[in-house]
C-alpha cells in the first residue's frame, strides 16, 4: 500500500465493519520459508502489489511448520480471526467468502500499513507447499 494509506481497525471485534472491497487483491502470492542455515523465517510475498509481510519474532518456524497439517495454517473468520502480535508488530488473517484478508501493522494499535486480499485457494495451496517442504527437510 502507499505510505499514506493506512487501514484502521479498532479491534478484532470490529472486522465486520471493515470495507473488504477496498482491499487490493493479489493474484501473485507466495509464502517463502527462508533458511540461511542458522535461522529460518516466514514471509508472505504479494508480488504483484509489492507487499512483503514477515513474521519477525517467530523463532523456529521451519521446525514448527514441519509438524503441521494443512488445517494448522494461520487463518480465521470475521468473527474469530487469526491474530498475533509481538514487540511492535501485529497481524490479522481471516477469510470471508473465497478470499483471505491479511493486515500487518506495527506498534500503533489498530493501524495496519500492509493489507491485501487473495484467493483462499491460493493461500491454502501456498501453505500446503510450505508444510510439505518443511516436513521433507525435517526427515
Amino acid at each position: 500500500m502507499a505510505d499514506a494509506e493506512k487501514l484502521l481497525i479498532d479491534g478484532v471485534d470490529q472486522l465486520r465493519f471493515v470495507h473488504l472491497e477496498k482491499f487490493p487483491k493479489s493474484t501473485d502470492f507466495v509464502i517463502e520459508l527462508a533458511d540461511d542455515g542458522t535461522d529460518s523465517a516466514v514471509r508472505f510475498l504479494a508480488q504483484d502489489l509489492r507487499i512483503v509481510v514477515s513474521f519477525p519474532w517467530w523463532e523456529n518456524p521451519k521446525g514448527e511448520i514441519a509438524e503441521w497439517a494443512p488445517a494448522d495454517a494461520p487463518n480465521g473468520s470475521t468473527e474469530s480471526p487469526y491474530w498475533d502480535m509481538d514487540q511492535g508488530w501485529r497481524i490479522l488473517i481471516w477469510q470471508s467468502g473465497d478470499l483471505v484478508y491479511i493486515a500487518e501493522g506495527g506498534a500503533e494499535e489498530g493501524v495496519y500499513a500492509n493489507w491485501f486480499s487473495l484467493p483462499a485457494a491460493l493461500y491454502q495451496s501456498e501453505w500446503d507447499k510450505v508444510i510439505r517442504l518443511a516436513s521433507s527437510a525435517a526427515q
